[in-house]
């Protein structure tokens, strides 16, 4: 998976704001929690046959207290971050990583993200990416990075999970 589904656990100040202020995991240990509906979206499609990768921009630090916060762990596979691979922004470098843990080919993988940057970067690595507009993006901007499905947050995209091909 692309993105992260825990609010409010992203340090940097903007959408667009790449820098990473001193200190940012300490001040998200308190304030991180996992966005509504993630763990179930999470232990919905696990049955449907799929392995389970988290894939963040965020540091081994952040993700383990994004990790800790989502507390979906039964169903999560493995996870990777920017300390995994060489680019992490809108490169396709942890999408190929997420694929690489998961042990199958981008056409049988989804990634679901909440930035421009996720969608780019599963686009960039073969895999449809469905588009969360809970990290701050307004319809238009998934389905222009090429967003194969945009859904509100994950009770909306758990709610599409028969009825959207992208599942199947």
């Amino acid at each position: 998976m692309g993105g992260t589904l825990v609010e409010g656990a992203r340090p940097y100040r903007g959408r667009h704001d790449q820098r990473r202020p001193q200190g940012a995991v300490r001040r998200l240990r308190p304030h991180a929690g996992p966005l509504d509906g993630a763990a179930d979206l999470l232990r919905a499609v696990a049955p449907r046959g799929f392995r389970i990768v988290l894939a963040t921009s965020a540091d081994g630090r952040e993700l383990a207290v994004m990790r800790a916060a989502l507390d979906a762990d039964d169903v999560i596979a493995d996870a990777t971050g920017k300390d995994d691979v060489s680019a992490s922004r809108r490169a396709p470098d942890l999408v190929a990583r997420a694929l690489e843990q998961a042990g199958v080919p981008a056409d049988q993988a989804v990634s679901v993200g909440d930035t421009v940057w996720a969608i780019e970067a599963a686009g960039k690595a073969g895999v449809p990416c469905v588009a969360l507009l809970s990290g701050g993006i307004g319809r238009a901007e998934p389905e222009k990075a090429g967003a194969a499905a945009a859904h509100r947050d994950p009770h909306d995209t758990l709610a599409s999970l028969d009825s959207g091909p992208i599942w199947q």
